[in-house]
């Protein structure tokens, strides 16, 4: 997650805020796969997760400049909702 910004980050700048949020989503998606009753549709649906998880990190990467910071805060936010995964506000 964190080549996505292969420059450094200035602390407190959307671009931080942004990959310390998608770096916990997808952390958090992975913790998931630790629980040892993950059905063979569950781990489908996580790696589904991942993916757009992965997806949505090259998309902000490439074309951060298409969509206000609020708009990809709520399109990460949506997918980790879908991952089942709570973020802070």
């Amino acid at each position: 997650m964190t080549g996505f910004f292969p420059e450094p980050i200035e602390l407190g700048s959307d671009d931080h805020v942004f990959r310390e949020l998608l770096v916990t989503v997808w952390n958090r998606t992975l913790l998931r796969l630790q629980d040892l009753k993950v059905t063979e549709k569950e781990a489908e649906e996580i790696g589904f997760m991942l993916r757009r998880t992965w997806s949505l990190g090259q998309a902000y990467a490439a074309r951060k400049k298409d969509l206000s910071f609020a708009e990809w805060l709520l399109r990460l936010r949506n997918v980790a909702k879908e991952a089942g995964i709570s973020l802070p506000s």
